[in-house]
């Protein structure tokens, strides 16, 4: 301070349009690129999300101030650092920092957040620490389990539609036991006080977000990328239409959102398209590419407009949902087009599944490759000691070799079995018609996943080409 204090040299007053921060995307469909935000993207944002909180704390019924989050989210990332580093502390709330995300159902034991910002990663975590616990009960343990969760489930399912009949003093009296036997222990895994959590970063499995609602904790989702500083959309808790598949509610106030095709014309409305956005945060550009910059920043009727690449529908009310990306949509040789991130995430629902890739670009059919949960499946072969060692990693390699090497066709039915069971609810030509089991799954040592942990494609297909064509087998599908 007294070296500054000496200098002669003056400052340059900050500007609302001045760069603020510099933050890379995460490469999921090419090289990384420095995205410039400007103060003004960040301040908008920030004082936007930090205001949208006090409404929805108190929509689901949480009146206290300030609330505390316990840190999850990488602040070097734009989704944690908006919701947590700035509109939290804006709003004169309380962050507590978590060490290590594997760490972070034991630090909430000290933290006891009250609300929670995450991506699916961690909710399905939740979900499957659930079902490891149940698996291990006693039948008639099992029985209650399954009960209060089902009574759960419905006294969300009334706060997402008010037409159904209130609870009679039976059901009320019968949830207020099964909430206390059961439901209680299970929120008191992440600290006993969160009361609402937010979703971000991809779509949430409907069956994970049911979940959540029915041990008692809302859930809303909203939508952003690094380049919109992050959120353009945004769920209201308890709207029916949250529950569609890929919901990400409404643009905020001064955001505008359309759905548009190939050539940039609005597509009607329930159809889907590229969803292109304008408002405060849309970045200045991608520091030091000018090109790439014009390929995703355009202007129209007096405002600059953001193309996403993701391929969503808009319902009359304005209500959006995301069914895939533009670059990762696919054409089969029939003519269907085909988006793999829906399917993906329904199948990597199964216990036995990590990751699922889902290819088919020109082909007859879809195939899938499968990195398995190996520590599921060794103890379905009798193998203890697998575990996972650092997402979608898993150890020892030895044993998972050995694994494989001794049980490889028996893996391969129960995979196809898993993925024919998870990828009932989709199209018949969307399902895949052969499944390969790869032993290493995709993971951050082979650069095939983001800090997201969002699956690089180009790196995946560049590994496993082989393989993938060797699904094929030969003739006219290969």
């Amino acid at each position: 301070m007294e070296e500054g204090a000496a200098s002669s040299v003056t400052g340059d007053p900050c500007r609302p349009a001045d760069a603020a921060a510099l933050i890379y995307t995460s490469g999921t469909t090419g090289k990384p690129k420095g995205v410039e935000l400007t103060h003004s993207n960040l301040v908008w944002n920030a004082l936007t999300m930090r205001d949208g909180m006090v409404d929805e704390l108190l929509s689901v019924g949480c009146a206290k101030s300030p609330v505390r989050s316990l840190a999850v989210l990488p602040w070097a990332h734009i989704y944690g650092q908006t919701l947590e580093l700035h509109a939290m502390l804006a709003g004169g709330h309380e962050v507590a920092l978590c060490s290590d995300p594997a760490a972070f159902l034991d630090e909430a034991q000290e933290a006891r957040p009250d609300v929670l910002f995450a991506v699916p990663a961690l909710y399905n975590k939740i979900h499957d620490g659930f079902r490891a616990n149940r698996r291990a009960m006693s039948d008639g343990k099992k029985a209650l389990a399954d009960r209060a969760i089902a009574s759960g489930a419905r006294q969300a399912k009334r706060r997402y539609d008010s037409t159904l009949p209130g609870p009679s003093f039976f059901e009320k009296l019968q949830h207020s036991v099964l909430d206390a036997l059961v439901l209680k222990k299970v929120r008191s895994a992440l600290g006993g006080s969160v009361q609402f959590c937010g979703n971000g970063g991809a779509a949430v499995s409907p069956g994970v977000r049911e979940f959540i609602e029915a041990i008692g904790i809302p859930m809303t989702s909203g939508y952003g990328l690094t380049e919109t500083s992050p959120v353009l959309a945004k769920e209201k808790p308890f709207d029916p239409k949250n529950l569609l598949p890929g919901s990400i509610g409404k643009a905020l106030t001064g955001v505008a959102l359309k759905c548009v095709d190939l050539e940039g014309k609005e597509v009607p409305t329930g159809e889907p398209g590229e969803l292109v956005a304008s408002g405060p945060g849309v970045m200045r550009g991608y520091w030091g590419k000018p090109a790439e910059t014009k390929e995703v920043l355009y202007e129209e009727g007096g405002q600059t407009w953001f193309r996403t690449g993701d391929r969503c529908v808009m319902e009359a009310d304005g209500h959006v949902r995301v069914v895939g990306r533009v670059k990762e949509l696919y054409k089969l040789a029939n003519g269907k087009y085909v988006a793999p991130a829906p399917l993906e995430d329904a199948l990597a629902r199964s216990r036995y599944v990590a990751q699922a890739f889902v290819y088919g670009s020109d082909r007859a059919h879809n195939v899938c490759l499968v990195a398995p949960d190996w520590a599921n499946v060794a103890k379905k072969f009798g193998v203890d000691g697998v575990a996972m060692a650092a997402p979608f990693t898993f150890e020892p390699k030895a044993t998972i070799e050995a694994l494989l090497a001794e049980h490889r066709a028996a893996i391969t039915e129960l995979m196809e079995a898993e993925i024919a069971y998870h990828a009932k609810g989709f199209k018949s030509f969307e399902r895949p018609e052969r499944v390969g089991v790869v032993g290493e799954g995709f993971n951050a040592a082979r650069g095939m996943i983001t800090p997201k942990l969002s699956v690089k494609r180009a790196a995946v297909l560049a590994a496993h080409q082989a393989d993938l064509d060797g699904l094929y087998g030969g003739g006219d599908d290969a």
